[in-house]
């Protein structure tokens, strides 16, 4: 008999993540960061300064053009979704 051991790992629910949008004002955010991160992974090359700026916003908005999804710039659960880090939308 054979026997595997497979590990299923199950992604959180996209509606759990955070709306992430353009905000010059703030300086640092560990969210915007985490998002940077991810976009740098997905062949971006931005500062993971932490700073939701215009240049943050041209490669979410790139990115989500790239994906075929509303293209606003804002980082809501669809985009959350296009990144592979959670499982749902609902």
């Amino acid at each position: 008999m054979q026997t595997t051991n497979a590990i299923r790992i199950e992604l959180p629910s996209c509606r759990y993540f955070p709306l992430l949008k353009r905000n010059d004002a703030v300086t640092q955010n560990e969210d915007v960061r985490y998002l940077q991160r991810l976009l740098n992974a997905n062949g971006y090359s931005i500062n993971t300064d932490g700073g939701f700026g215009p240049i943050t916003e041209q490669s979410v908005i790139i990115f989500q053009r790239g994906e075929r999804i509303k293209a606003d710039g804002i980082v809501g659960p669809k985009t959350w979704k296009q990144f592979g880090v959670c499982a749902n939308l609902f």
